[in-house]
Parts: C-alpha cells; structure tokens; sequence
C-alpha cells in the first residue's frame, strides 16, 4: 500500500505532506504489517520505522501489537502498543489496550478502550483516550458509523471527535492540546481483486497553550494484493 496525506490550515503553519508505504502479509496467525512513513512538517523531514501484528489468540480473541522507531525529532524516538479485541454475543466486540511514546524530553502513556457493535451492513464504535499527564489529565472520545457495501473491502463511514486527548497521537506538540474536536469521512473501493483505492478527508481543530490549530486534511492511497 502507498498513500499521501495533505493537511492545510487556516493561519500560522505551512502545509504538511505525509507518505505511507507499507508492506502486509497474512499468516496462519494473524496478519503482519511493516510499515515506513515519511512526514514533512515545520520544513522538518522525518522518517519512522513501524511494525504491527494482529495475532489470533483464540476463538473471538485476537490482539493488536506495536513497535516504531525513528531518529527524525519530530517523531518519538521509540512507540509500542497493544490492544486486546475480544468477540461478545450479540455482534459486539470489546477492546482495551495502551500506547507507549518516548520523545527526546518526555515519554507519554495513552489509554484507550472501545466497543463495536455490528448491526446488517453496519458498523458503529465508540472509542475514548485516556493521556494522565503530571500537568493535568487528558480525555477524549470518538464515535464512528461504517456502511459495508456486500463485503468488507468496500465502505464507506464518518467519524467526530471531541475532547482533550488527540484522537490520532503522533507528534509531541499533540500531548498538549486544551480541547479538540474532528469530523471526518472515509471510503475503501475495490477496482478489482488486486487493487483497491482508498482515501479520507475532514477537518479538525485544536487548541493549544498559544493558539488554536484548525486544519483541513485528505489522504489518498492504492493497495495491491499479490
């Protein structure tokens, strides 16, 4: 898969450019993805290294790991993760599980928990973060619908967020945000059995310690299975 992402904003900042090349391969135990994401921002370049896992544990159990590392200062120098997802009757599905990021002069934990509920062709979850921090706690939740077309590799969904906690965590100006909110919407489309297209697009606003950061975003990508 490669993708590109472009973030605009209203006042103070020079646009971003992000590039997502990933390489996945499916084994008898779940899926595993290398990752390498480039990010231009602040006319900074950066480089990050990522590997996830989807390991099956048993029946209706499956986890989520992963590891990063990167010497770009607009990464954190080292990120790990992990989720538990755990099947429930009637079509839901619980999950819980924390991330790890070390920046040059501080490391943060994230806590964060979801439930998902399946209904027809449907899809919604509700997630919320958790960041304690020594200068004030941070908390956040996010609600998101998503439509299947016939199978899973066709939908469309939106999502909002609200809160104080940065709902996609990255960077280390993101640990201090007072308040945000986002809405978003995003589709995968299969061209045929090999290639699919996707993208997502929206709009976000944070408020930080000296000002207030609102920003228009879209992303587009290809995958190919082979």
């Amino acid at each position: 898969s490669l993708s590109f992402r472009h973030d605009r904003f209203g006042e103070i900042f020079d646009p971003w450019n992000f590039y997502d090349l990933q390489l996945s391969r499916q084994t008898k135990y779940g899926s595993v993805i290398g990752r390498l994401q480039y990010a231009n921002r602040f006319s900074i370049n950066g480089v990050q290294f990522n590997l996830d896992a989807y390991p099956s544990i048993a029946n209706g159990l499956y986890a989520y790991l992963n590891a990063g590392y990167s010497d770009a200062s607009i990464y954190p120098g080292y990120r790990f993760g992990a989720s538990l997802y755990k099947s429930l009757p009637r079509a839901f599905e619980i999950e819980g599980g924390f991330r790890y990021l070390n920046f040059s002069t501080s490391e943060t934990y994230i806590y964060t928990a979801s439930l998902t509920k399946y209904r027809g062709s449907y899809m919604f979850t509700g997630r919320t973060y958790f960041v304690p921090s020594s200068t004030g706690n941070s908390l956040s939740g996010n609600l998101s619908v998503r439509r299947y077309f016939g199978s899973a590799r066709k939908y469309a969904s939106i999502s909002s967020g609200y809160g104080s906690a940065s709902n996609d965590l990255q960077f280390a100006q993101e640990v201090n945000t007072l308040n945000s909110w986002s809405l978003y919407i995003d589709g995968q489309y299969p061209v045929n059995n090999r290639l699919l297209v996707y993208g997502t697009t929206g709009i976000d606003s944070e408020e930080l310690q000296a000002y207030t950061r609102d920003r228009f975003s879209f992303k587009v990508g290809l995958s190919y299975r082979f």
